[in-house]
């Protein structure tokens, strides 16, 4: 693949211009590199809980209206696997997490947003029995100046 080529496959294309018009904007150059694994102060960056962690994630997001719409979410985490093979005292540390939301557009600039949540983790900083439990409520009132955001 050339640089061309590259430059092709990352063509943003706004199909709704100016009098039907089809308009086109160009990467002049690119220049991507990655260097594995990502760190900053010797910390891996990206996720919450760290390199040395899984995580299995499951959401379900339903349109009860056109103006409303409910969701239903999973996620289970787990962290310290190689911790545990450095420092035998360590346990490993479990997340089960579960929370419920409403949307609701009075226009489209204007949502109101209600959540519901709760954490349960089990020896937090990978210590042995200390558990604990975290519950979340939220509400918001948004204000979306260019329009709905979905």
């Amino acid at each position: 693949m050339g640089a061309d080529d590259l430059i092709d496959l990352l063509t943003l294309q706004n199909p709704e211009g100016d009098n039907g018009e089809n308009l086109t904007n160009q990467l002049a150059a690119v220049d991507l590199r990655l260097t594995l694994p990502f760190l900053r102060k010797g910390r891996v960056l990206g996720h919450a809980a760290g390199g040395d962690s899984q995580e299995f994630f499951w959401r379900l997001t339903r349109d009860l209206t056109k103006q409303a719409t409910a969701g239903v979410d999973f996620s289970y985490q787990r962290r310290g696997d190689t911790i545990l093979s450095l420092d035998p005292t360590a346990k490993k540390e479990r997340h089960f997490r579960g929370g419920i939301d409403l949307r609701y557009f009075f226009t489209d600039s204007w949502e109101f947003h209600s959540r519901f949540a709760m954490e349960k983790v089990e020896n937090v900083n990978l210590q042995q029995d200390r558990d604990r439990t975290n519950i979340l409520f939220l509400l918001q009132l948004r204000c979306h100046f260019f329009g709905q955001l979905t």
